[in-house]
């Protein structure tokens, strides 16, 4: 883990924390889902079962599944999720690296359906979700690895009215976007080595694309972290595709781990010893109320 002060820490063994005997299976990753200040719930994906964990003054330690809408809904496969929410009524929209139909399911919801049910067009199939600027967002998807595509503003089920579309994000060199992240109002668009800044103009264009960053990215969406630096300002973390750790402030990319990128003969622990096969599995968490960024890796040649 890292401090606010640039530090870096390894940090050994774990705690076990609301085990339940519900089910057995590999997790794909916690997600807390906010929709109000009373109504709160741990989600997450064991294999291709969605559960979640109800909060009623404390986490109630059960797993409860949810099943997909047997009509209305796409079954989503046993890969990486990616969970993003629709502030407006506290919708959760997810989408995998499947790239499944993206699906959607409130907190009244005992099923999750197709992201566009209800709506005019369809929600495309890709890999990454973020909701910004009053639309949904969706980037790598099956028709195109370089494609981010935008809902119908201020909808998340309709793919086809005011303000949607989509736009390439084309890098020599450089297929697939990896990731998104906002940042002071802006929204951020991670490839392995580039990043970009979409800017929401409003009008006509309606947005302005930037290429901010080469030679520098990322390959997990899951590693971009949202941090507030000591003196108040905001920044993004991420473990970039070269294994180092960044900070990036929107304009400057500045690594953090040059004392342990390579073996010093001292410690068993160095971002060299990374796995190269698992990058994309990277995922960080914004410790907050200790002042921590947490980054959880596969090291030498883990396949987990």
């Amino acid at each position: 883990h890292t401090n606010i002060h640039k530090g870096l820490q390894k940090r050994l063994g774990f705690d076990t924390k609301l085990n339940s005997s519900a089910y057995a299976g590999l997790g794909g990753g916690i997600f807390h889902y906010v929709q109000s200040v009373t109504v709160q719930y741990l989600m997450q994906f064991v294999g291709s079962v969605l559960m979640k964990m109800d909060l009623s003054g404390t986490w109630d330690g059960t797993w409860d599944t949810i099943a997909v809408d047997g009509t209305n809904g796409t079954q989503m496969s046993d890969n990486i999720i990616h969970f993003t929410s629709w502030s407006a009524d506290g919708t959760l929209i997810m989408t995998t690296e499947s790239r499944n139909v993206p699906q959607r399911i409130n907190a009244t919801d005992t099923s999750y359906v197709n992201l566009h049910y209800g709506g005019a067009g369809t929600a495309p199939s890709g890999n990454y979700c973020i909701v910004w600027s009053n639309h949904t967002w969706i980037a790598n998807t099956a028709a195109d690895p370089d494609i981010v595509q935008r809902s119908t503003v201020n909808s998340y089920k309709s793919w086809n009215g005011t303000d949607s579309g989509s736009n390439s994000i084309v890098t020599a060199g450089d297929i697939g976007i990896t990731g998104f992240a906002e940042l002071n109002g802006l929204l951020y668009v991670f490839k392995k080595w580039s990043i970009y800044r979409i800017s929401y103009l409003g009008g006509s264009p309606l947005l302005d694309i930037k290429q901010v960053k080469s030679a520098i990215g990322t390959q997990s969406q899951k590693s971009i972290i949202h941090v507030e630096m000591p003196d108040g300002h905001e920044v993004l973390m991420f473990l970039g595709s070269d294994k180092h750790l960044y900070i990036f402030d929107g304009y400057n990319v500045i690594p953090i781990t040059q004392g342990i990128y390579n073996d010093n003969g001292i410690s068993d622990f160095y971002m060299q010893n990374i796995s190269n096969l698992q990058l994309n599995r990277v995922h960080a968490v914004n410790y907050r109320d200790l002042n921590m960024a947490l980054f959880f890796v596969p090291l030498a040649s883990s396949t987990d």
